[in-house]
């Protein structure tokens, strides 16, 4: 399982049952960008948020996986 995350992302598991709550407590009016491990969840719950009036959202093609492989740091 990767373990690794961009520096200051918030972990939030797209199929955790509290994953509607949480997504409720940020600010809909900062730009998100989501990520999961490859793209396919991240892409689902950037359209989660945009249906629940978030602005600017966008989805981390490739995931963290994609971002390890360009070589951009990540943290444990």
């Amino acid at each position: 399982m990767n373990q690794h995350k961009i520096a200051g992302a918030m972990n939030i598991g797209f199929f955790s049952p509290l994953f509607r709550v949480q997504v409720g407590q940020i600010d809909p009016h900062i730009t998100c960008i989501v990520y999961c491990l490859k793209g396919n969840r991240g892409k689902k719950a950037m359209e989660l948020m945009k249906a629940g009036s978030f602005l600017g959202n966008y989805n981390l093609s490739g995931g963290i996986t994609g971002w390890k492989e360009a070589g951009v740091p990540t943290v444990p």
